[in-house]
């Protein structure tokens, strides 16, 4: 049975605030605090590393090259994701009621609980004052203004970013800046890593402007840039409860779906996470990057044996 939107939500946002809490976790580690299974919480993590509009922060820039080296999870900004909601003081109003209903029916062990649930509702609904609002310093303005120059001339951006311990040199086709409580990003295409992918801009250092016409445009209409085509067999059925996708045909041994590729390197991961599985792949190209993909992870952990 497919889960509901509102628990897998809810599930997502707990993941990104103890994430937070804890950088650098062992996927086996986050499979136990959550109670689920090793390829559940593989899926999730990929799932927060291609939605965009769908969790606040737009984007977790999560530290693939970690997860891929050593499957440990890390995000060097949660972007917001996992700060309480503002509420209304309609909204708090009602929750406070809520609680005051249930707090007749709890054992003393749990009143204290609801007094300072109460209390953070009531900080959740106040005002924010002004100077808490994020503005850019003048060196951020300075890199947006770069930034948006490059967006312009639809020309690349060549920069560094930290990278574990170490400042690594990025390129990127800007596609588009946005603005947050907690900062700005700039989410275009990743030569190196030749996916998308969002960076905090007050991260970046050395921001050059190039004369590199950019290679991957923004898709105009909000569209994915390409759909991949996958015929498997019925033990990988479990993948139409997880990921909403459009089923072409069903024969009851195999069938096929229709894959949105929003963000390249998840439908890599995804046809490597179901193989197996596998029957048919179109485009084959698809099948074939997924097979280096997965030849270079099996070479890296040889070595490290």
């Amino acid at each position: 049975m497919p889960e509901r939107t509102e628990v897998a939500a809810a599930r997502l946002l707990s993941l990104v605030a103890w994430i937070g809490d804890h950088p650098g976790s062992l996927v086996n580690d986050i499979a136990e605090h959550f109670g689920r299974t090793r390829k559940q919480v593989q899926r999730d993590i990929e799932v927060l590393g291609s939605v965009r509009d769908s969790l606040p922060g737009a984007s977790l820039e999560i530290d693939w090259d970690l997860y891929a080296r050593e499957e440990r999870v890390a995000m060097h900004s949660t972007l917001g994701a996992d700060v309480p909601p503002r509420l209304t003081e309609e909204e708090a109003a009602l929750i406070i009621v809520g609680l005051q209903a249930l707090t007749p029916i709890l054992g003393p062990d749990l009143h204290d609980h609801v007094m300072h649930t109460a209390l953070a509702v009531t900080r959740g609904a106040q005002t924010f004052e002004e100077s808490l609002v994020y503005s850019p310093s003048g060196s951020d303005q300075a890199r947006i203004d770069d930034i948006l120059s490059a967006l312009s001339a639809q020309v690349a951006v060549r920069f560094t970013y930290p990278h574990d311990d170490h400042d690594r040199e990025r390129a990127i086709d800007p596609w588009n800046i946005k603005r947050f409580e907690t900062g700005w990003t700039v989410t275009g295409w990743d030569h190196d890593a030749a996916a998308e992918r969002t960076f905090r801009i007050d991260r970046m250092r050395d921001i050059r402007v190039s004369d590199q016409p950019v290679t991957h445009p923004a898709a105009a209409d909000g569209s994915p840039s390409a759909m991949v085509r996958m015929t498997c067999t019925s033990e990988a059925r479990w993948i139409l409860d997880a990921v909403p996708l459009s089923v072409v045909s069903d024969s009851g041994s195999e069938f096929s779906v229709d894959v949105p590729v929003w963000d390249e390197e998840w439908v890599t991961h995804f046809l490597i996470d179901i193989a197996p599985h596998v029957v048919q792949v179109v485009p084959s190209e698809w099948k074939e990057r997924a097979a280096r993909v997965a030849r270079r992870a099996r070479n890296v952990w040889a070595m490290g044996k």
